[in-house]
């Protein structure tokens, strides 16, 4: 359950939809309750800040893109967390959620049991930044070193903990560890300069790691020279990159039918190739359709998945592979 006390502003610009939402988080136990129009979100923010806010997207007077920017840009305002509500499925939509600062994004139509789990999740996720900014300020003020910043990714996300560090400028490793997965992020200066992954390094060992939410992480921070730079990006891209190409992954995996069983390579295809050498990218992906792994294997081996789903998707749709 949340916290009891926590408070729950919607900002919906269709009123039967608003009232929908204040009764779906009912279960939680909070305090919620709904307005139809980004003036109206305003004024009862500035009143009183909630604990957290429910932002449609399309509203009468304006748009909640509007709203976040202005709730972001007001020092009094820019800690409250917000869930974008939209219709819309593009990514460039839950791109722009991300570089406004929204907690998370929630697509319509929805479900009320995703709701209310992405708002217990928000609502913990930031009980632990404030907990994690008091730390920190503290520390600051003491004349002992601050200590590393670690902790769960369910309570606290990874482009939470970046935008942190990346905010207060920090320099060292950041490590990630979880669901046998694990691997660093260096930063210098808050920047993202080089990741490892799985033995994998550079942009896509990054977005692996970003888009891990199961595991803890620990911030080492250090006053020496980073690794050498292996990216380029800076993080707003590196985020934005990263929650596209998962988006993109999660389409391509919705249409591929076996992940439970191991996949193998067709006598047809191998037909196809007689004695011919494939190239390298089909190579390697031939090289692990080798009966022993199942789809999900197959993509814990690689640091560009989203390459390697669109090669399944191509050999699925032309029947080429199937399950050993």
């Amino acid at each position: 359950m949340g916290d009891p006390k926590a408070r729950i502003l919607v900002v919906e610009g269709d009123p039967l939809v608003g009232r929908m939402l204040v009764e779906c988080l009912r279960p939680l136990e909070v305090e919620a309750w709904a307005v139809d129009s980004g003036g109206e979100a305003l004024a009862e923010v500035q009143a009183a800040a909630p604990d957290l806010i429910l932002l449609d997207v399309i509203l009468p007077d304006t748009d909640g893109f509007t709203v976040a920017a202005r709730l972001r840009d007001d020092a009094a305002t820019r800690d409250v967390p917000v869930i974008i509500v939209t219709t819309a499925t593009r990514v460039e939509d839950r791109a722009k959620s991300l570089e406004l600062g929204a907690a998370d994004c929630i697509t319509k139509p929805f479900y009320y049991e995703e709701v209310r789990a992405r708002v217990q999740g928000v609502l913990q996720r930031a009980a632990a930044a404030r907990a994690a900014r008091a730390a920190e300020a503290q520390a600051s003020t003491s004349a002992a070193l601050p200590a590393g910043l670690q902790g769960s990714l369910q309570q606290l996300s990874l482009p939470l903990v970046i935008q942190m560090l990346e905010m207060e400028r920090k320099s060292g490793a950041l490590h990630v560890e979880g669901g046998g997965q694990a691997g660093v992020l260096h930063l210098d200066e808050g920047q993202i300069v080089c990741a490892e992954w799985k033995g994998h390094t550079g942009e896509f060992a990054a977005f692996r790691l970003i888009r891990m939410t199961n595991g803890v992480f620990r911030f080492a921070p250090g006053d020496g020279p980073p690794p050498v730079r292996d990216i380029q990006s800076n993080n707003q891209h590196l985020l934005m990159e990263a929650m596209r190409r998962q988006d993109e992954g999660e389409r391509i995996l919705e249409r591929l039918s076996a992940r439970d069983r191991p996949l193998r390579t067709t006598a047809r295809l191998a037909a196809m190739l007689g004695n011919r050498r494939p190239a390298g990218d089909l190579k390697q992906l031939l090289d692990l359709l080798d009966g022993r792994r199942t789809l999900l294997e197959i993509l814990d081996q690689v640091p560009d998945d989203l390459r390697i789903l669109e090669g399944l998707a191509r050999l699925e749709e032309r029947g080429l592979i199937e399950t050993a």
